[in-house]
């Protein structure tokens, strides 16, 4: 396949039929499939830190878009779809990270994807909030709970809301994310959730973890800047997640955040872990999460056996 030349049919045309029939094909060659997957060929360059060329957003959502029109095409049953490369809780790499626009879908699409994604299981969803050139029509925050609400029986999401190629995102328009999945989204078969990458407000978070404190298991909070509240409330909050066995923190900030967390070790390019384990410490996760409080609280490190604090590599 000859990349320039596909680069240029997908952004050159108005829409990308080829690759539609294409999908649609291969798609139903295969009845049986049950995971999608799009994500990056490679690590973004530096260069786009600041952000993405046009052309290149351009491409990713029309991939984007063109993959979900031959989902409905094929009438596949996923049980799930990744806009990541795999990984079980370290931070999403090589993301199509799109803009918000490029997940705006006209009503009949969503009704169309929700057949397709009626039994989906797990959903990976990256996007670029730091996109300096989006589009942003009146509405536009609610479009990510639009697409995720699509898949009402989720068992695992993960939500990356940022590039951040150094970092948590600089972006504040993850928070309005966040507040507009707070109020609308409900799913009421949700285990785990993984969020990174992503600045918001303390009360947003907390009403999206009360909405599905009766069935979460496992949460993964990976480079998060927490504003307006502080880290101890959100810890008072998991202890209402009755079912919570796992809870693994990495790089938050934000008032009250735990002080060994906010370590990088750039010399040797490691950060802090902590990870509460119910089954595997033996301790109840409420009795852990109220020594993880008073450190909090007393902005010390953690101390008890019970709670692991470890390094790993930062990719």
């Amino acid at each position: 396949m000859d990349e320039a030349a596909t680069y240029n049919y997908i952004t050159g045309s108005d829409y990308p039929q080829r690759l539609y029939n294409g999908l649609v094909q291969a798609l139903r060659g295969f009845p049986n499939l049950k995971l999608v997957r799009i994500r990056a060929k490679s690590s973004e360059p530096l260069a786009w830190r600041l952000n993405m060329p046009d052309d290149d957003q351009l491409f990713r959502t029309r991939c984007f878009q063109t993959l979900l029109d031959a989902i409905i095409g094929s009438e596949v049953n996923l049980e799930e779809f990744a806009m990541t490369k795999a990984g079980p809780n370290a931070t999403p790499q090589k993301g199509v990270y799109l803009s918000c626009s490029g997940f705006k879908l006209p009503p009949q699409k969503l009704q169309s994807l929700q057949s397709c994604f009626s039994h989906l299981q797990s959903l990976t969803v990256s996007v670029d909030t730091d996109s300096r050139t989006d589009k942003r029509t009146p509405g536009w925050e609610h479009t990510i709970a639009d697409f995720i609400t699509t898949a009402p029986k989720l068992r695992k999401l993960t939500l990356s809301l940022g590039r951040g190629l150094f970092g948590v995102s600089e972006s504040h328009y993850g928070a309005a994310i966040i507040r507009s999945l707070s109020t609308s989204c409900r799913l009421g078969e949700l285990e785990q959730f993984r969020l990174h990458k992503v600045v918001l407000h303390g009360d947003d978070l907390a009403t999206l973890i009360r909405a599905h404190s009766a069935s979460l298991q496992k949460l993964v909070f990976s480079e998060i800047h927490l504003q307006f509240g502080d880290w101890s409330s959100m810890w008072k909050v998991l202890r209402e997640c009755e079912r919570l066995k796992i809870l693994r923190l990495s790089e938050l900030n934000g008032e009250k955040s735990p002080i060994i967390l906010r370590r990088r070790h750039e010399y040797i390019m490691k950060r802090s872990v902590i990870k509460l384990n119910a089954e595997k410490n033996k301790r109840s996760m409420s009795n852990m999460l109220d020594d993880l409080i008073v450190a909090c609280d007393a902005q010390t490190e953690p101390t008890s056996h019970s709670i692991n604090v470890y390094l790993e590599d930062v990719r």
